[in-house]
């Protein structure tokens, strides 16, 4: 039994004595009742000297004082793909994360959790820190995500509504190519190839959706007098410089009917466009622009898409999809 327990000492001694190396991994509390890690940097004797993570500190400590986190964690090399999680992530955990000041999302590794913060905070180390001017950015839950988790998968083709980095809503648009890395080109409802886009998966959506028996949607159906807003000008004469304001004029009208067709006689003296609409959903949080209503999709003889919405009884708007040009439309009884 004696021999036993002395095996068992020299066995403990064995691998503390080898997981405390220079380079390893500690967590520690300190005087200030705070969670820390650090690096063991130097060794002498029963001391050894800790680098804080995230600060310019260190402190010589006895073993006792802190505990080897690093010993059988993969090496930086590795990549863990862990199930997603709202927060809870650990030291060691590889993952991606994302601030507002990077253009896409990048592989880290979790090095210190601020558990003094409501909600917890993390540090995260860049494995590719590039021309970031942080290597160790100070993060949220929700700006981290598992590294090799594809939560959405889109292709070519697929329609979508597109999310700033931040969370919040943007546009929709149509996935036009698949760049790898879970990064997508998308190509905005209405806009030129100059505005595309390329975003994260996690940007992505799929798009709303309204029936074409929806109230928003047969609120259009009829004949409708179009008349272009007149929009505000500025002038100079001389010295003097005035906003000068025009009365509008009568645009020729449309027809939608129910059966998802449409005759728009959008100029005068020429044939009209006779098409097919699409009814277009809105996009939830959005609350200016063609995106923050239901209502219908059609084009014009140039091939430019519109959307037309109802904005009050027994009238209509038709706005230009990426630009604003709006027509306004009162119902013909």
């Amino acid at each position: 039994m004696k021999h036993i327990f002395i095996f068992l000492l020299v066995f403990i001694f064995l691998t503390s004595a080898t997981a405390q190396t220079v380079g390893s991994k500690v967590s520690l509390t300190a005087v200030d009742g705070k969670a820390y890690t650090g690096t063991i940097t130097k060794i002498q004797g029963d001391k050894y000297n800790v680098k804080y993570d995230g600060f310019d500190f260190e402190a010589w400590l006895t073993g006792s004082q802190f505990t080897v986190v690093n010993a059988n964690l993969p090496t930086p090399n590795t990549v863990v793909n862990q199930p997603q999680q709202n927060g809870n992530w650990k030291v060691g955990d590889k993952v991606q994360v994302r601030t507002s000041s990077m253009d896409k999302w990048e592989d880290a590794t979790v090095f210190l959790v601020l558990t003094d913060r409501t909600p917890a905070m993390y540090k995260a180390r860049l494995d590719n820190p590039g021309n970031y001017a942080t290597t160790d950015p100070l993060l949220s839950a929700n700006q981290i995500r598992a590294r090799g988790l594809k939560a959405n998968t889109f292709t070519v083709k697929n329609r979508v509504d597109v999310y700033y980095a931040s969370g919040g809503p943007k546009a929709r648009a149509t996935v036009i190519e698949e760049k790898g890395n879970g990064r997508y080109k998308v190509r905005y409802d209405g806009c030129k190839a100059y505005l595309d886009e390329e975003v994260d998966w996690s940007q992505l959506k799929p798009e709303s959706v309204v029936s074409s028996t929806d109230g928003d949607i047969t609120a259009v159906f009829g004949k409708w007098a179009m008349f272009v807003y007149s929009y505000p000008n500025t002038v100079i004469r001389g010295n003097n410089i005035y906003r000068e304001y025009g009365t509008g004029a009568k645009a020729p009208p449309l027809l939608i009917n129910a059966n998802g067709s449409y005759v728009w006689y959008d100029e005068f003296n020429k044939p009209p466009v006779k098409g097919t609409w699409t009814s277009h959903a809105k996009i939830n949080g959005i609350t200016m622009g063609t995106e923050a209503v239901n209502g219908i999709i059609l084009k014009d003889s140039y091939g430019i898409y519109w959307k037309v919405y109802k904005d009050r009884q027994d009238h209509i708007e038709a706005r230009k999809m990426c630009s604003g040009e709006t027509e306004g439309g009162s119902r013909i009884k």
